[in-house]
């Protein structure tokens, strides 16, 4: 591992159940990549926030994608395998439960915070990836999101 990426992202909000806000895909053949944080937080007053963290299996078709910048633009290296997506015309896939959830509140600011800086952090497999998904089928808020990982 080496390299820090990040990159913050307007996301709207899925209004049926397991849809994404926000995803992370591993687009290496071979390679790992750690995620370390990721960060939403509302901007407008309305519903509850209902967020789930869950593994994907298949990436769906994204209409949104970005790359993450370098923590550190020193750093040497080649393009990014992690990429952001945060629109879709076919839904990523769940796998497994849930790893994390979020009920917030319904007000301007919420915000939830997953960290992964001690040990060895939350790894995604090649070919795999992981996204903030809508736990309960309500509709919901716009968010702002950003995305840690490690590569």
């Amino acid at each position: 591992m080496g390299a820090l990426y990040e990159i913050g992202v307007s996301t709207a909000s899925p209004s049926v159940l397991d849809n994404a806000y926000v995803a992370l895909w591993n687009t290496a053949g071979s390679r790992r990549i750690v995620v370390r944080e990721i960060g939403l937080t509302h901007h407008v007053a309305g519903n509850a926030t209902n967020l789930s963290l869950a593994r994907i299996s298949a990436r769906g078709t994204a209409t949104t994608s970005t790359s993450g910048e370098r923590q550190d633009p020193g750093d040497v290296g080649g393009t990014t395998f992690g990429q952001v997506d945060t629109a879709w015309s076919v839904q990523p896939t769940k796998s497994g439960n849930y790893l994390r959830r979020y009920n917030g509140r319904a007000a301007i600011a919420g915000s939830v915070f997953w960290q992964w800086w001690v040990g060895p952090g939350l790894i995604v497999p090649a070919g795999a990836g992981v996204a903030v998904l809508l736990a309960v089928a309500i509709a919901s808020n716009l968010h702002e999101a950003y995305v840690i990982w490690e590569e």
